[in-house]
């Protein structure tokens, strides 16, 4: 009961900062993704590692969506401490979806730089009696491990594992999610109004770099798991959320371009979201 209460509230920040950040349509679909995919409902209650750095992820993901700004040290030092418990209470590999997040803030004019120190290796030092830092422990055994030993032992699966688990727990929203990155650059091309009228300055990243980056960190995650042997379900779990965050992207932008066509096709100085045919379905 706990565990599911806790990730309603990151579920509730995270819709919140993309709706608020992002766009208000990608909110809603985010949030009925969220809300009806049979993935999210098993992990969210599932008292599991990779379940407690999927609800850290959505936190992280609440401060990281922001742009990042020199006047705005908080977002960097939330969205770490978040990547970073994550991490090291729950899960290490989890530190994968972090990535993008540092490529940002080092060469995307991001806000300063923090260490969080959390005392975990300390408490698992005090219970083994020695020097213990169990998420190294964990990343050298499946990793480093040998030919003896690592997850392998406990069984192995084909590269297309988890594209066919997803599916079923995702339906739709697998393709879409793939499709994000791609219907990104086309939208560049095609509508390039579609993230607003905003020329960025010499100092700040354009939106279409901004949102690449918060795009990556799916992609990075289920490369990683796909390139690995060893498969488990329980493994994409932190990415869950992501998954419906590329979604949501994808089917915005994908509806755009049906409004762009339209305005191109009919040579109307109107918006498609004022005609009575269009107006249900597409976006602004």
């Amino acid at each position: 009961m706990f565990v599911s209460a806790f990730c309603v509230l990151a579920e509730a920040s995270f819709y919140k900062v993309v709706a608020d950040k992002i766009n208000e349509r990608v909110g809603r679909y985010l949030f009925f993704m969220l809300l009806f995919s049979a993935g999210m409902w098993n992990a969210s209650a599932a008292f599991l590692p990779s379940s407690f750095a999927m609800y850290m992820s959505m936190f992280a993901f609440s401060f990281a969506l922001d742009r990042p700004s020199y006047g705005n040290s908080r977002r960097t030092l939330l969205a770490t401490v978040s990547f970073a418990t994550g991490a090291v209470v729950g899960w290490p590999f989890a530190l994968a979806l972090a990535i993008p997040f540092v490529l940002e803030e080092l060469f995307l004019f991001g806000a300063d730089r923090v260490t969080p120190e959390i005392p975990v290796i300390g408490i698992d030092s005090l219970a083994y009696g020695r020097l213990t830092i169990v998420p190294w422990n964990i990343v050298q055994y499946n990793i480093f491990g040998g030919a003896e030993r690592g997850p392998d032992l406990y069984g192995t699966s084909p590269w297309s594992y988890y594209f066919l688990n997803l599916i079923l727990n995702f339906n739709i929203l697998v393709p879409l999610s793939v499709l994000a990155l791609p219907a990104l650059l086309v939208t560049y091309f095609v509508d390039n109004k579609r993230l607003g009228i905003f020329k960025p300055s010499v100092y700040e990243s354009s939106p279409f770099t901004l949102l690449a980056i918060r795009l990556l960190p799916f992609y990075i995650w289920l490369g990683i798991l796909t390139s690995q042997a060893h498969k488990e379900e329980r493994f994409m779990f932190p990415a869950y959320p992501l998954l419906c965050f590329n979604a949501a992207v994808a089917l915005y932008l994908i509806r755009g371009w049906q409004e762009a066509l339209f305005i191109k096709i009919t040579n109307s100085p109107y918006r498609v979201r004022f005609t009575r045919d269009f107006h249900p379905y597409l976006i602004e």
